[in-house]
């Protein structure tokens, strides 16, 4: 058995995560998109906005304890060329749903055994305007216990 369950709970968000925007204009990238950006909405999953940083994790210290916890860093951004905030924070917003959605359906993203739960804990939105048109950004932390 692998130390940690890091690597495959992430793996596993990511694959729901494409999932659930399988067939939209959604770009999902894991970790830091290697890219420019086209795309007007996207999710980067292990990604912070100031760092770069995925997050971090520590394990149970009771005797014993096999089990892990880490926030992994995740942002959501909807883009335009125009002056419409008011239409892109609803569209990041919609993309967080979604994300929140998937992780409500799959608690354990799908990792029976080795996922305890995974839930949003927090956001932090972050609007942007400049003569290239605006940016909803939206960092959130995704909470991952896990079995390890």
């Amino acid at each position: 058995m692998a130390s940690s369950a890091v690597p495959a709970a992430v793996d596993a968000l990511l694959g729901l995560v494409r999932g659930a925007f399988a067939g939209q204009a959604v770009r999902v990238d894991d970790g830091p998109p290697i890219t420019d950006l086209d795309e007007p909405d996207a999710i980067g999953v292990g990604v912070s906005v100031e760092t770069g940083a995925p997050g971090t994790a520590y394990r149970g210290f009771h005797v014993g304890s096999t089990d892990e916890s880490f926030g992994l860093t995740c942002v959501a951004q909807s883009w335009s060329g125009d002056t419409e905030l008011a239409t892109r924070r609803t569209r990041v917003f919609e993309l967080l749903d979604t994300v929140d959605t998937v992780l409500e359906q799959t608690p354990d993203l799908g990792l029976p055994g080795r996922v305890i739960d995974a839930r949003i804990e927090s956001w932090d939105y972050r609007p942007i305007q400049d003569g290239r048109g605006c940016l909803a950004l939206v960092e959130f932390t995704v909470r991952i216990n896990t079995y390890r």
